[in-house]
């Protein structure tokens, strides 16, 4: 991987870092459709070991070192290499895809329009949870009762029956008992939650 290359990515995956932190570690999502057959609910956030997996490059560091050295802007262009397996052409293609779709997917939730799938299997790879907002797809797997982000795939993956409408997002810190801020719905729809989970909804969000 040429050393131009190398200092893009490695100044993009920092920042992203910083991002992916902020917005899905820190926090827990809480996500509610009368349409979801099989939970009420789910549950979404992130570990700082899902990040390096959604980046797309090849390195000797332990997914958790990766990120805080990410993070704390300590990375370096020696701490990382090429994506296993890919020829070089493929792989800057490949990597700044998976960035690139990796900095829209930090920032789903404030999309206008999100389409979401419970389940979805196909080519090996196997989601609890799918949603897209229409031009990438990003998969979470179940690790007991919460979901985590695990891969990023290119264009809507959901099916044309998925869930579009009526729905609610909640957003609480990591650590927190319930959760305080509406990140996407009405209050006649959290108040329908309210009555149904309520003991997970802060008393302020119910009125």
């Amino acid at each position: 991987m040429c050393s131009n290359f190398k200092i893009q990515v490695c100044n993009e995956v920092i920042r992203l870092s910083k991002l992916f932190d902020n917005y899905f570690v820190k926090y827990v999502y809480l996500i509610a459709s009368p349409h979801f057959k099989k939970q009420r609910y789910y549950q979404i956030s992130a570990s700082e070991k899902n990040f390096l997996h959604l980046t797309g490059v090849k390195t000797d560091l332990d997914s958790y070192t990766f990120f805080i050295k990410c993070l704390y802007g300590i990375l370096t262009i020696d701490d990382f290499d090429y994506y296993p397996n890919v020829e070089n052409a493929h792989t800057k293609a490949d990597i700044k895809e998976k960035l690139h779709n990796l900095n829209k997917a930090i920032g789903l939730f404030s999309s206008d329009v999100l389409f979401f799938q419970e389940g979805y299997s196909k080519n090996h790879i196997n989601c609890a949870f799918i949603t897209s907002e229409g031009t990438f797809t990003i998969g979470f797997i179940d690790n007991k009762g919460l979901l985590f982000p695990n891969t990023i795939l290119n264009r809507n993956k959901t099916d044309l029956d998925s869930i579009t409408s009526d729905f609610v997002i909640l957003r609480k810190l990591k650590g927190q008992r319930q959760f305080d801020t509406i990140v996407y719905g009405n209050q006649k729809q959290i108040n329908e939650y309210c009555s149904d989970f309520g003991y997970l909804i802060s008393k302020q969000l119910c009125c």
